[in-house]
């Protein structure tokens, strides 16, 4: 069972990484134009909407009960290390790039300066991530203690849900706007807890088969409502986006309980499942460093947003060279801490 479920945590991972790879690629569908590519674009945005929900969701799964393993101070040293370095590392190095390349200034550079543009997410925007992780990683010793008492996690899901997840479509389509102040209700530590429950929870097959045809239909309902609501307004419909939204968690609910469930031992070779662990654990240096990857590509390629072989083809170029290069880092002692390894 613990093969099993280090397999499953392993290809989740992958998945999820090539999943946001795919996000980035398709990037231009956050610019409405009336044009197949970009509603080619939305597909590709509502079928790997699921990405960094999972991402937290397997944080939930593999630390929410670091207690039985270590303490709250090994705890925070091994996450800090594993994602405050790299993430300082890769904000310097990309903004030296900026600055080379004339997009940025180091002019009356001050400490305060680089704060603000690191804090806020103006070196590189994907890397909002980390705040939300880092936030996650601070909550988790309090909800730790809850571990043992899985009804409680499920009722700060279930307020979270309400509060935060369906309170958006009440407000926006239904008019009402409440305000409670609840202090266990916040926005992405819900897949934390999810991913925790969810990867020890035995569900039925019939819950399971219902949850996958739910988890369709909200992916096809936010890409309806998106294209229709785009179309009339004649610019990208913000109202219905947001990872925390309802039919996003929906939808990383049922692919993380379908991927779960796939019978990976059986389906894969050994070869395979042994190569599996190292390629999850080079995920997150390939996420530090994909949009580079993608910025150089661009002026190699000449390659457009618009083009198709952008969009689908470059996605497992993307990958698989940020894979090579993270694999060469590894091995590297002085900078391998600067992704993570």
């Amino acid at each position: 069972m613990n093969k099993e479920r280090i397999l499953y945590y392993d290809i989740m991972n992958v998945m999820a990484c090539i999943a946001v790879i795919a996000l980035h690629h398709n990037g231009l569908v956050h610019s409405f134009t009336d044009t197949a590519a970009w509603k080619q674009s939305l597909w590709v945005e509502c079928g790997a909407y699921w990405a960094v929900p999972i991402f937290l969701m397997l944080s939930g799964a593999t630390l929410l009960d670091y207690r039985k393993k270590y303490s709250t101070k090994t705890f925070f040293f091994k996450r800090f290390t594993r994602v405050l370095i790299p993430w300082i590392c890769w904000s310097i190095i990309i903004l030296a790039i900026k600055v080379i390349r004339g997009a940025a200034t180091i002019d009356s550079f001050q400490l305060k300066t680089f704060l603000d543009l690191f804090f806020n997410n103006k070196i590189e925007s994907t890397y909002y991530y980390f705040g939300a992780l880092i936030a996650c990683y601070f909550a988790m010793p309090v909800f730790s203690l809850l571990t043992d008492n899985r009804k409680i996690l499920w009722y700060v899901v279930a307020l979270n849900f309400v509060f935060v997840s369906i309170n958006t479509l009440v407000k926006n389509y239904g008019g009402i706007t409440w305000n409670l102040d609840i202090p266990v209700v916040g926005s992405y530590f819900i897949f934390v807890c999810l991913g925790f429950l969810l990867d020890r929870e035995i569900i039925p097959r019939k819950t399971r088969c219902f949850l996958y045809v739910l988890g369709v239909f909200m992916m096809i309902f936010r890409y309806i409502c998106t294209c229709y609501y785009s179309a009339i307004e004649r610019k990208m419909y913000t109202p219905i986006q947001g990872y925390v939204q309802f039919h996003s968690v929906i939808f990383a609910v049922a692919m993380f309980v379908f991927i779960k469930n796939i019978p990976w031992n059986d389906i894969l070779s050994e070869k395979i499942k042994k190569i599996l662990p190292v390629v999850s654990k080079y995920s997150f240096g390939i996420y530090l460093m994909h949009r580079q990857v993608m910025m150089l590509e661009t002026k190699i390629t000449g390659l457009t947003p618009e083009r198709f072989l952008w969009r689908v083809v470059m996605i497992p170029v993307t990958y698989l060279i940020c894979l090579m290069a993270v694999a060469f880092i590894s091995k590297v002692p002085i900078v391998r801490k600067t992704i993570g390894c």
